[in-house]
């Protein structure tokens, strides 16, 4: 089983498109190596979840931790202030 935890969650806005980019460290708490772990991001506004994303972090070593930036599409700039917390999910390693 995989451990994981992410840090330095940050939202901004897409310099280009009218999405939300989340940017922030996610780190392999585990002791294996892996060539790519694939998450699921969730933006939420309390309960509401407003969408979410696919993150695919690369070279993701035991006990390593990487930097990612994810754009979420569907979730528009202007309700970036409305985001209250984000969730990750592990969908596959490989």
């Amino acid at each position: 089983m995989i451990s994981y935890s992410y840090y330095n969650i940050k939202y901004k806005a897409h310099p280009v498109e009218q999405w939300i980019v989340v940017t922030g460290e996610m780190r392999n708490e585990s002791a294996k190596n892996f060539h790519t772990a694939v998450f699921r991001i969730k933006l939420y506004a309390g309960q509401e979840c407003l969408g979410g994303g696919v993150l695919k972090v690369h070279g993701f070593n035991a006990k390593t931790t990487k930097p990612f930036e994810v754009l979420v599409e569907g979730v528009h700039k202007d309700i970036m202030a409305k985001i209250q917390h984000c969730e990750f999910s592990l969908e596959a390693v490989y």
